[in-house]
């Protein structure tokens, strides 16, 4: 099994819970992030790929998205999902390689109505316009992101609506002002 992070702050944050279920469980585990030696990387995945007594190997999207072959894994479990879509992609790819005897089983956690939902339809919008432009493909219009999508994911819909109020009413002012 492999979990995935993005950001180093979370994958910190979430090693300390994930560490202590680890031992509780009396599970082995690998932690892969941008602060591991290139060393330690070859002997963890050399390791992960020959050993069945290792349960999860732990790792950041980025760190662990490029140069390395996982396909002892038959799970990837990603925590949070990478504005890039390309870097998820690419953290999945580590499981699918020359050699991949199992089938393999890939969930993203999200919580509703937060921000991973806006990230994820996000991504899937960023893919469509790359199916686009890398292949010519037709994309539907609700595929493509908006300013105000943009605008969406950094407010709530209480903040934008109070938003959109203020520059209606801006733009009446503006216009009786005349």
């Amino acid at each position: 099994m492999i979990v995935s992070l993005n950001p180093y702050l979370t994958l910190r944050v979430m090693h300390c819970y994930f560490q202590d279920y680890m031992n509780f469980r009396k599970f082995k585990y690998f932690r892969l992030d941008g602060s591991s030696a290139i060393s330690d990387r070859r002997d963890m995945v050399r390791n992960f790929q020959n050993r069945n007594d290792i349960f999860v190997f732990l790792l950041s999207t980025r760190a662990g998205g490029l140069g390395i072959n996982l396909t002892a894994a038959d799970t990837v479990i990603f925590y949070e999902i990478d504005w890039n879509p390309t870097q998820d992609q690419q953290a999945m790819d580590r499981t699918h390689r020359l050699g991949q005897t199992k089938e393999v089983t890939v969930y993203r956690l999200i919580c509703k109505d937060t921000i991973e939902e806006k990230i994820l339809q996000r991504a899937k919008q960023k893919n469509a316009v790359q199916e686009l432009v890398m292949k010519g493909k037709q994309v539907q219009d609700d595929h493509l992101m908006r300013q105000e999508d943009v605008v969406s994911l950094l407010l709530d819909d209480t903040q934008i609506a109070h938003k959109l109020k203020e520059i209606s009413m801006q733009v009446n002012y503006s216009l009786i002002s005349r």
